[in-house]
């Protein structure tokens, strides 16, 4: 048999056939983790019958490698599945500033002014411009009075008005437009500015908007120019994932 070599020995007269026949083999199990005194050969099990010992030499360290492959898999795996959760993420908050982009060029469309963020209309029915979002200006303003916007007034005005500014989703849809105006359309987002590169996002965007002899058909266009970007972001997103399933194929062979 491959990997086994039979040992015949005689039984000594004085050594009964019931007692085991090395000091500390268990009769019961009939097997040690280790060769008898004056054998040599890796460690493996031993079997005993009454004619003879048969010994084991296969390595067990084939067994050890195994199970080392197995783990190293399934960690490999792990990290599969959340570099896939991450890219699911992204891929939802690219389609969600999408559709802040598509809102905010309607607002556009319904209004635009430049030199203020919001143009709205007070209870008495007289118009005041807003320069800001200022603490106030988020308690008191409601989105249902404002008339006209700015790009990024826009931009704040579709998330759901000016308590809105800080969130994440406004920030990031800043971040894309700004980087759809000064950076190539190809060329990656960087999607984690400091806080104060982003506020000089915000500062070029507004500048952007009051220059003189700006439109808005042409603040439309870079609207619609950082939709292209998601766009181009959510395929790199989906070219760069790496499906589980091809991870995970070397954990079906080893059980």
């Amino acid at each position: 048999m491959a990997g086994w070599r039979r040992i015949d020995a005689p039984v000594p007269a004085e050594q009964s056939l019931d007692q085991p026949p090395f000091a500390g083999v268990d009769s019961h199990s009939s097997a040690i983790c280790g060769p008898p005194p004056g054998l040599s050969g890796a460690p493996g099990r031993l079997a005993f019958s009454r004619e003879g010992a048969v010994v084991s030499l296969l390595d067990q360290r084939v067994v050890l490698e195994s199970g080392r492959g197995r783990r190293r898999d399934r960690r490999r795996l792990r990290r599969a599945l959340r570099e896939q959760d991450r890219r699911s993420a992204k891929l939802a908050e690219l389609s969600r500033i999408d559709g802040l982009l598509a809102e905010a060029t309607r607002c556009v469309e319904h209004g635009w002014m430049q030199h203020g963020w919001f143009t709205y209309v007070d209870p008495s029915g007289s118009r005041r411009i807003v320069t800001g979002c200022s603490p106030r200006i988020t308690r008191t303003l409601s989105p249902d009075q404002v008339v006209s916007t700015c790009l990024v007034g826009a931009i704040v005005q579709a998330a759901g008005g000016p308590t809105e500014t800080r969130s994440q989703l406004v920030q990031r849809t800043i971040d894309l437009t700004w980087h759809a105006s000064f950076r190539g359309v190809r060329e990656p987002v960087r999607w984690c500015p400091s806080p104060v590169a982003r506020a000089g996002h915000v500062i070029d965007l507004v500048r952007w908007n009051d220059q003189p002899g700006r439109t808005a058909h042409q603040v439309i266009a870079l609207l619609r120019r950082a939709r292209v970007v998601a766009q181009v972001e959510a395929g790199r997103a989906r070219d760069a994932s790496t499906p589980p399933e091809t991870v995970s194929d070397g954990l079906q062979v080893g059980g």
